[in-house]
């Protein structure tokens, strides 16, 4: 993630991108993550789009809370 900070104009957002994602992997089920995070990559940087959706997602039943709370 830190080599991706300068996608963000401000330390600020970057801090709102980081909580927002949060809320993504924090959701109750398979449906609310997807949704959460079809929302999320549509104002994300296209390049952190591309790094998470390499390196994060294809791992979310280890993190996120609809695989992990079963």
């Amino acid at each position: 993630m830190a080599k991706h900070r300068g996608s963000f104009a401000s330390k600020e957002e970057l801090d709102m991108w980081e909580i927002s994602w949060k809320t993504v992997i924090q959701q109750a089920t398979c449906e609310g993550f997807n949704e959460a995070w079809s929302t999320l990559k549509s104002v994300s940087p296209p390049d952190l789009v591309y790094y998470f959706e390499g390196q994060w997602i294809p791992h979310k039943d280890r993190f996120a809370t609809p695989w992990t709370n079963n």
